[in-house]
Parts: C-alpha cells; sequence; structure tokens
C-alpha cells in the first residue's frame, strides 16, 4: 500500500485525523495524489487552517451547495442546523479570532508574539449545556430536546464533550461547515435584523409623537357672563 492510498483509507475510515497522524500530506506530490483518488470517489480533501485536523467533504458537483453542506448532506433537521450556527458562532468563530488576533480572552497575554501565537493555537472555548438552555432552551424545545440535538451532534463529530459543563468544537465543526460563508451569513442576518428594527422604530416613534401631540391640554377658555367664550386666557391683568 502506497503513502497515498493508506492516508485515503485512514481518511474514509475515520471521517478526520490529525495533522500529526499524515505528516506525509505536507509533501505537494502525495497530497495532489491523495486528493485525486479522494476525488475520483466524489470526495474532497477538507483542510482549514484553524484546525488541527484533515477531513472530508463531498465534491461540489454532488453536494448541497449551502453554507451548512456538510450537515445538509447528513441530513441534519433545520433545528439541528440552527444550533450548529450558534454552536459555531461560540466555538469556532471564537478559536479564529483568537489564531487572528492572537488575544485569549481567557489567559494571561503574554508581551512576546511567539508565546501569544502559541497560547492563540492552544486556546479552546467551550460553553456549558445550562447556558445553551438559559438562552435557547424554548426556541429548541426545551432541556430534552436540545440534549438530544447535542447528543447527535457529537457522535457526528461537530462537537465534543466528556460533561455537559464543558462543550467544545470538535473536528467537523470547523472542516464540515465553510467558515467564510458562515461569517457572511450571520453578518447579513444580524444586519438585516438591525435595518428591520429600525425601520420598525421610526414608526412606533411617529405614532407615539401624535399621540402625544391628541393628548396635549387644549388651551383653557374664559367663558363669559353672557355665555358666550372669549379668547383664551393668556395672562391675568
Amino acid at each position: 500500500m502506497t503513502g497515498a492510498e493508506r492516508i485515503c483509507a485512514l481518511l474514509i475510515a475515520s471521517g478526520w485525523v490529525r495533522r500529526n497522524d499524515i505528516r506525509e500530506l505536507e509533501h505537494p506530490q502525495i497530497r495532489s495524489e491523495v486528493e485525486a483518488r479522494l476525488r475520483s470517489c466524489g470526495l474532497s480533501l477538507a483542510t482549514s487552517a484553524y484546525s488541527e485536523y484533515y477531513g472530508l467533504r463531498l465534491v461540489s458537483e454532488v453536494c448541497d451547495a449551502t453554507v451548512l453542506d456538510t450537515p445538509t448532506n447528513m441530513d441534519l433537521g433545520r433545528d439541528a442546523c440552527a444550533l450548529l450556527t450558534i454552536l459555531w458562532a461560540r466555538l469556532a468563530l471564537q478559536k479564529r479570532t483568537a489564531g487572528d488576533t492572537h488575544d485569549t480572552p481567557v489567559m494571561q497575554v503574554s508581551l512576546l508574539p511567539q508565546q501569544r501565537a502559541e497560547q492563540a493555537r492552544a486556546y479552546s472555548p467551550s460553553v456549558r449545556f445550562e447556558t445553551l438552555v438559559q438562552e435557547f432552551g424554548s426556541t429548541f424545545g426545551g432541556r430534552t430536546r436540545l440534549r438530544s440535538l447535542l447528543s447527535r451532534l457529537r457522535r457526528l463529530g461537530f462537537i465534543i464533550y466528556h460533561h455537559l459543563d464543558d462543550i467544545q468544537a470538535g473536528p467537523l465543526l470547523e472542516l464540515g461547515i465553510d467558515g467564510e460563508k458562515m461569517i457572511a451569513f450571520i453578518r447579513s442576518r444580524v444586519l438585516g435584523e438591525l435595518l428591520a428594527r429600525s425601520q420598525a422604530v421610526a414608526p412606533s416613534q411617529e405614532v407615539a409623537k401624535q399621540c402625544a401631540q391628541s393628548e396635549r391640554p387644549r388651551d383653557v377658555a374664559q367663558v363669559s357672563p353672557t355665555g358666550t367664550d372669549s379668547k383664551p386666557v393668556t395672562g391675568v391683568s
């Protein structure tokens, strides 16, 4: 068995392999051969500068070309994909930000650039189950349903945890989701919601202004002894 065949076998059997375990992929010729063999099976090599794993994806000709291409091709429902979006923002995006800025929020930042880069690579953000329940439990149908979704995402390799107080990113959370598309998707949704809110606030402010004007006390009129109204009282002589 050649080196390329062994690497393909490991990837297909496991779904993902640590970079340190198949350093041969750093050789251009072997990598080219691996990619060619995978493509003949409808697969492509999945890599990311923010991941310590190699993985697999379906080629674009046979996959669902969306931001969540791997999850949707695993027949995950809308609720599971929505939870994946939340977890990606909480876990993968934070790790990306730390890697780009060399700033880790839970560590004492070193003054030496090399040590800061090492700290950023070692940084692994996590989220607690109770936090997800408090913020999104009602959206996903309660604790039991949310726990079931997390368990399935764990089996598929999107997240890892030994206990629910320490949920971390799994290999597929970075490799199975197009990060650039996801960032653009999150930004567009957030921007769209902000614009919708601003457009909704403007009419409500106008309605409130009109109501205030209609409820403003009218000028007090002085009644003459003959029963006819005189001009409004503007002062005392």
